[in-house]
């Protein structure tokens, strides 16, 4: 069988050679700095996060003092509704991301909303 990809036979698999180091390139990372939507996701990740260690501190002492569970029931019970939830949540975000009319520049705009509201009522 012929070499593949004109590389000869003896030379497939082998990293290639540099003679010293190149200095870091930091172009990439700047372009990536300069673009707004990066930072919106940046800020919502970090929003994101913050809640979901809140929620995961809080639980498990909730669960403990008020409801009688030990630690360790607690913590299953944290990490399992955890999961379902991200599971579920995952998977209705991705049905409904689907649906969203992506012809109009702020499609999304009036859904995130409600949800932000519901969200917002039942806390």
């Amino acid at each position: 069988e012929p070499a593949r990809s004109g590389q000869p036979e003896g030379g497939r698999g082998r990293p290639p050679r540099f003679r010293g180091t190149a200095p870091p390139d930091h172009t990439s990372l700047r372009l990536l700095l300069r673009i707004p939507s990066f930072w919106w996701i940046v800020a919502s990740g970090a929003v994101v996060n913050f809640a979901l260690y809140s929620f995961s501190t809080f639980l498990p002492a909730f669960l403990t003092r008020y409801h009688g569970m030990s630690v360790a029931r607690a913590g299953v019970w944290t990490g399992v509704g955890s999961g379902v939830a991200g599971i579920l949540g995952a998977g209705a975000v991705g049905w409904l991301g689907d649906r969203v009319d992506l012809g109009h520049d702020c499609s999304i705009c009036l859904p995130a909303a409600k949800v932000s509201a519901s969200a917002v009522a039942q806390a």
